[in-house]
């Protein structure tokens, strides 16, 4: 959670993204286990944007720029590559792989596992949510030792063994903010234009009964140059076999 930054092994399947848009993913991925942490963010960057510090605490309070490069110019999908002195340029020098952010496409199907519930436990009711993550209902239960988001991997993985898919800090995709609608695709990578990023999961701040967001196609978006409290991100690798 400080040093070492996991990814596990994600095959290919079909997802509803936001429960309405059948997409099917081609291609093997891995997806990180944990959000990105404090300290392997200041260990890659030099830098400790976070409100809420902690190191094995997720990092937030990065935009979509400061994790890719400025979004005008590194224009995911047209654009690929990322800028050399963001977070992941920084990264993909240092292990020459092609470690991004992953697609709302990927960030659904890994989160559900297999599931089609409103959580990835496969139930859909407050017990279940708590279970699974740092919501504004569960803030006291002292899982992971703080009140706002909390270490990492405290709360109950899902099947494919992925934490924090709910709750905790709301996640930045690749993608473009757009909507579902549409015949199905195959290995969907969002609107090639808009004016926000997707991002997903809900964070420490979202409420069970006012907000989707923590559901497992909740659905949420930002410019891409906010810096926001409780926004944060995980790391995917696409395979290319």
């Amino acid at each position: 959670k400080t040093t070492k930054i996991l990814l596990r092994r994600i095959e290919p399947g079909e997802v509803k993204v936001g429960g309405t848009k059948l997409v099917t993913l081609t291609k093997a991925f891995y997806m990180g286990v944990f959000e990105v942490t404090q300290e392997q963010y200041k260990l890659v960057t030099g830098k400790e944007p976070s409100s809420c510090k902690g190191n094995m605490r997720p990092v937030e309070m990065v935009s979509w720029n400061d994790i890719r490069g400025d979004s005008g110019t590194y224009d995911w999908p047209n654009v690929k590559i990322v800028d050399s002195a963001s977070f992941i340029g920084i990264l993909q020098t240092k292990t020459g792989l092609n470690i991004d952010l992953p697609t709302e496409s990927q960030w659904e199907y890994a989160c559900r596992a297999g599931t089609t519930s409103l959580y990835n436990n496969g139930g859909s009711n407050d017990y279940d949510l708590k279970m699974l993550g740092r919501y504004s209902d569960n803030r006291s239960d002292s899982r992971g030792g703080y009140g706002e988001h909390t270490t990492v991997g405290s709360y109950t993985p899902n099947v494919w063994g992925l934490y924090d898919m709910h709750g905790n800090i709301t996640e930045w995709c690749l993608d473009w903010y757009g909507d579902l609608n549409g015949n199905p695709i195959t290995d969907w990578i969002g609107a090639s234009s808009g004016s926000s990023r997707v991002a997903r999961g809900g964070d420490w701040g979202s409420r069970i009964r006012s907000e989707k967001m923590l559901n497992s196609s909740g659905r949420s978006f930002g410019v891409s140059s906010s810096r926001t409290n409780g926004w944060g991100f995980r790391l995917s690798r696409t395979i290319e076999e």
